[in-house]
């Protein structure tokens, strides 16, 4: 396997189980962050209202439909791939395994529809990969759209881990959280006195 495209698989998987990780902790540190917050200032909380998160979602989505002109339909490499990682993991194949397996197999035909929507080599190969499927070589198209989708997972990222919840979430002693935290109602109060 080229070097290059082993080295970018190998950040493609870092960076998404590293994506996983952020989510799960943000996750936690937005509930106690809103928690918090509620504690210190109620008012501030109207300032998270679902329009706001509306509008974030929305503008996410945005920037994702940008990610490749070349759809997973129109490149042939990609379908065989896919293919051959389908036969092992649809769940109308699966059959008598055991649970764990079950679960591995769901898991993975989940992934590869994201991958197929997303035009996503990056998961595509990472699933070749687990399921012990050989792929053809790859050109520099195949190689960019896993740069390019390394490029977005560590902006999906950072928009986690600048979030002031877990900016919030991961400071060391309670009274850095305290003084953040009221930081961060002042400048809710203030959004909620702009509309």
């Amino acid at each position: 396997m080229n070097p290059i495209l082993k080295k970018l698989i190998r950040d493609y998987n870092y960076l998404n189980e590293t994506l996983d990780d952020v989510k799960e902790i943000s996750s936690v540190a937005e509930g106690e962050f809103r928690n918090a917050l509620l504690v210190l200032d109620p008012e501030a909380v109207e300032a998270l209202a679902p329009k706001n998160q509306v509008q974030v979602d929305i503008e996410i989505k945005e920037e994702d439909t940008e990610i490749s002109e070349i759809t997973s339909n129109d490149d042939p490499k990609f379908k065989k791939l896919f293919r051959k990682i389908a036969v092992k993991c649809h769940p109308d194949k699966l059959g008598d395994i055991n649970l764990s397996e079950t679960k591995f197999l769901k898991k993975a035909y989940e992934d590869l529809n994201d991958a197929n929507t997303n035009h996503d080599w990056g998961m595509l190969l990472k699933l070749a990969m687990e399921l012990d499927i050989e792929f053809d070589e790859l050109g520099i198209d195949e190689i960019n759209n896993i740069s390019e989708n390394i490029s977005i997972i560590k902006g999906d990222i950072a928009r986690y881990e600048n979030s002031m919840a877990y900016s919030w979430y991961i400071k060391n002693d309670e009274d850095s959280k305290k003084e953040y935290l009221a930081i961060c109602a002042d400048i809710f109060k203030k959004s909620l006195d702009k509309d």
